[in-house]
């Protein structure tokens, strides 16, 4: 995915927020997609 390969490129001061940010997109989706399929 693009989000990491951008993760990889960034130094190691970045890339940790940049996961959590990503992590939390990916937790917003599940979390949409539940509450649909409710």
């Amino acid at each position: 995915m693009q989000a990491a390969e951008s993760v990889e490129d960034l130094g190691d001061g970045e890339a940790l927020p940049a996961a959590l940010a990503f992590g939390v997109d990916r937790f917003l989706d599940g979390l949409e997609a539940w509450v649909a399929a409710r």
